[in-house]
């Protein structure tokens, strides 16, 4: 299982790659989101909803199946 390290244990990180991948994703986030809200705007949610519902249905079947553990 893999376990957070204490915080003050090893090296201090490099903190231009990490604001830089902050940065990139907050940008990505937010265009997704607002691509999303324009998409439905004029769109329908039915592919999303037959989507979900197939997918339900396989994570359900999985399950029962043994092919994914169920979690307790």
């Amino acid at each position: 299982m893999l376990e957070l390290a204490e915080i003050g244990e090893g090296p201090a990180p490099d903190w231009g790659p990490t604001i830089l991948a902050t940065v990139i994703s907050f940008l990505v986030g937010y265009a997704a989101v607002a691509w999303f809200l324009r998409y439905i705007s004029t769109h329908r949610f039915t592919g999303f909803v037959i989507y979900r519902i197939a997918l339900g249905f396989f994570v359900i079947l999985a399950v029962t199946l043994g092919w994914i553990p169920a979690q307790g």
